[in-house]
């Protein structure tokens, strides 16, 4: 049985390379038969036990024939369950791909703001040499100066956050 599910998962229904079925359509096969056609069908050789097997298991009148009909109904549902089960295992590969990206993501975005405080650490010396600079800035400016009006045009607009303020300073 192993064979068939495996062949089963890989049959596409109505895909153009896929083989057609209409060998398996008959009321029932003698083992040789079905052993030939899996053959022709899906080039997967039978051993002569896995052919037993597969008589034993299709063979719902106790004639040693296979039930051709019972063989299709069994394959197709197979077919369906191997491709569902294939359909699950891409999604949830598709989830993990999304999963990880996102984790990604969010790692980048916790490096950046631990960068940003990184550059938002400052100590007294720090402090105090921003408060000259900034009372040095405020006694060279000249309310009606055009000239410095121009680098004041920075500040205008929506608040920046201190990365900003500390780029355009």
């Amino acid at each position: 049985l192993e064979k068939v599910t495996a062949i089963a998962g890989n049959y596409e229904i109505g895909h153009a390379s896929s083989p057609s079925l209409s060998g398996f359509k008959g009321a029932s096969m003698k083992p040789f038969e079905f052993k030939d056609m899996m053959m022709r069908t899906f080039a997967v050789p039978l051993t002569g036990k896995e052919l037993g097997a597969l008589v034993k298991y299709y063979d719902s009148s106790g004639s040693n024939t296979v039930d051709s009909k019972e063989f299709l109904a069994h394959f197709m549902k197979l077919q369906r369950q191997e491709a569902e089960a294939r359909r699950k295992r891409h999604i949830d590969r598709e989830r993990g791909l999304k999963r990880a990206e996102k984790e990604k993501e969010e790692e980048f975005q916790a490096a950046q703001l631990r960068a940003e405080r990184e550059k938002l650490k400052f100590t007294s010396e720090d402090e105090k040499s921003f408060m000259t600079k900034i009372r040095g800035a405020a006694q060279e400016y000249a309310i009606d100066s055009a000239t410095m009006q121009e680098p004041l045009q920075a500040f205008k607009g929506p608040a920046l956050n201190a990365v900003a303020f500390i780029d355009i300073c």
